[in-house]
């Protein structure tokens, strides 16, 4: 349960690092896009889309218009574009920012779709693609090293047990053993207290 609560904690962190990496490119654009929306000029879109979709570690930028019908879209997003239209419906419908991983075209994308506003009138969705491939691998790298000190935490449990219940009861049971013995071979015995470890007091 640790572990997994760890994992857990970790995943938040890195979707709000994430998303705190989208703010910054998300409020350019939102400035820019408005207008070309309005000039009706797709093609000025598209290429504005294309030379910003590659930029500030993003993986590529989709536009929706506010019915959302998709308007300008980088060329490495339109085979698959439409897997999610579900998040620009929530969009469209919450008119909030919302952040999530996704599968896209096999690769481990984070999308991040926002609102279009020109001056606090709904214009339409942006969405924002930044590779997050490395999530795996970190990911990875905190469960090891979860697992290896939930190990050696183990390990040092076991070894203080072993010696506690080595030093507490096999010497004396061992004493008494020796005593045992003596006193079958007919010997005289003098019983004596002892100490944890066996040895007597005194």
């Amino acid at each position: 349960e640790p572990l997994e609560s760890d994992w857990h904690v970790v995943q938040i962190h890195l979707l709000d690092e994430l998303e705190r990496r989208c703010i910054i490119p998300g409020e350019r654009l939102q400035e820019s896009i408005p207008a070309l929306m309005e000039s009706g000029s797709g093609q000025r879109l598209s290429r504005f889309v294309e030379k910003f979709g590659n930029r500030e570690r993003l993986r590529g930028i989709a536009v929706y218009d506010r019915n959302g019908n998709i308007v300008a879209a980088t060329s490495e997003l339109r085979s698959g574009i439409h897997k999610i239209q579900s998040y620009i419906a929530d969009c469209l419908a919450e008119k909030k920012p919302k952040g999530s991983f996704i599968n896209f075209e096999n690769k481990k994308l984070h999308l991040y779709v926002l609102p279009i506003m020109r001056e606090e009138e709904f214009v339409g969705v942006l969405a924002l693609f930044q590779d997050a491939s490395y999530i795996d691998v970190r990911l990875f790298a905190i469960w090891k090293y979860n697992f290896i000190r939930f190990l050696l935490i183990s390990l040092l449990i076991t070894g203080v047990t072993v010696f506690v219940v080595r030093w507490s009861i096999t010497g004396p049971i061992a004493q008494i053993a020796d005593w045992l013995k003596q006193i079958r071979m007919g010997k005289k015995v003098t019983l004596e207290p002892l100490d944890l470890r066996g040895n007597v007091l005194g």
